[in-house]
């Protein structure tokens, strides 16, 4: 959702769990990258997304696979 752009997704995901801030995709296809929520939507430049997770908590030094934030 956060890759996508769809801010209304993410804050129903977030609504039904909030630890979506700390997720990295374990379980998917995208789990070999280790991008949370704040690095797909800022990679594809969703700011509003970007924005809203930072709102709620969103980690910024949280690190993907290759260690970066």
């Amino acid at each position: 959702a956060a890759k996508a752009g769809d801010l209304e997704l993410v804050q129903t995901l977030y609504s039904q769990n909030a630890n979506l801030l700390l997720y990295k995709g374990q379980g998917t296809n995208y789990a070999f990258t280790g991008h949370s929520a704040l690095h797909w939507a800022a990679a594809k430049g969703n700011i509003e997304v970007c924005s809203w997770l930072l709102s709620k908590g969103a980690n910024v030094h949280l690190t993907n696979n290759a260690g970066r934030h």
